[in-house]
C-alpha cells in the first residue's frame, strides 16, 4: 500500500484524537467514505441527572424514573465515551427537526 493507507491498520486501536470519521481525512489515504449522520437539532427544557457510573442496574434507572423532579439522565462525552441522553418525559422535547425546522417557543 501506498501513501499512507498502510497507517489504516493502526486506526483500530486509536481513540478519538485520530480523524478517522472525517471524510477528508479518509479521502487522503485513498478510502470513500459511507453516508454521512444526520444532525437533527432538539430543543429540550428540564432537569437532568449527569450520570457519573458507566454500569447501572435496573433498580438505579427505575429510582432515577421515579424522581419528579427529574425529564431524564446523560453522560457527558469523554476520551472513549460518546455523549448519551435519555428524555423520558416527553413535554420535555420542546421541538426537533434539521436545519431551521426547529423553532422553539
Amino acid at each position: 500500500m501506498d501513501n499512507g493507507q498502510e497507517y489504516i491498520v493502526y486506526l483500530a486501536d486509536q481513540p478519538y484524537n485520530i480523524r478517522y470519521w472525517d471524510p477528508k481525512f479518509l479521502a487522503v489515504i485513498g478510502i470513500q467514505p459511507g453516508r454521512q449522520a444526520l444532525e437533527v437539532e432538539v430543543v429540550l427544557r428540564g432537569r437532568y441527572a449527569e450520570l457519573a457510573a458507566s454500569m447501572l442496574g435496573t433498580d438505579d434507572i427505575d429510582a432515577l424514573q421515579s424522581d419528579p423532579d427529574l425529564d431524564g439522565v446523560f453522560t457527558p462525552s469523554g476520551f472513549s465515551t460518546y455523549p448519551q441522553l435519555v428524555v423520558w418525559n416527553n413535554d420535555a422535547v420542546v421541538c426537533y427537526g434539521v436545519g431551521n425546522e426547529c423553532a422553539p417557543d
